[in-house]
């Protein structure tokens, strides 16, 4: 121990006498040091308050102009045993050049138990484009009867939302 090299480092080696710490003992003391202030300067609450409502302001001017999306989803191929039933155990919404949509899926239906679900667009019917067909047209093609149906269906809740 060094009382010189303490003092030193504590920056007091000019402001103590006799070689004694503040306390007047010879030995260091055990209190916590007490912080200094920093270079750096210090922002007035003003100052804080501005920079917050800066902050704010751009998140929503950013808000505003950029709505939120909900995140665009491959379409995917369902197949669906149906047994020459026609009822998929869906309603559907749409036509008319905005596309046929997904309306609701009956629990445990044959469309439920394929992986349906509202917001889907059935871009495809049994390889019959149904991207700008009519509701009748999609009506017409999801009642002929077949053993088995395939279905390109692709989740887009954004567009469903709009037209329903």
């Amino acid at each position: 121990y060094s009382p010189e090299k303490y003092h030193e480092l504590e920056g007091t080696a000019s402001s103590s006498s006799g070689g004694h710490t503040r306390s007047g003992s010879p030995t260091p003391r055990n209190s916590p040091r007490t912080t200094h202030k920093s270079g750096v300067p210090q922002l007035t609450q003003h100052q804080i308050s501005q920079a917050i409502s800066t902050i704010t302001r751009q998140k929503c001017d950013r808000q505003a102009d950029e709505p939120v999306k909900s995140p665009v989803y491959d379409p995917r191929y369902l197949m669906i045993e149906t047994h020459k039933c026609s009822n998929l155990g869906i309603s559907l919404v749409g036509g008319n050049a905005v596309g046929i949509f997904v309306h609701s899926v009956q629990v445990n239906s044959l469309a439920y138990n394929s992986g349906l679900r509202t917001g889907d667009q059935i871009l495809e019917y049994n390889g019959t484009d149904l991207r700008q067909a009519t509701a009748e047209e999609a009506a017409y093609e999801l009642a002929k009867p077949a053993d088995k149906v395939t279905v390109l269906a692709q989740y887009n809740i954004d567009r469903y939302n709009d037209i329903k």
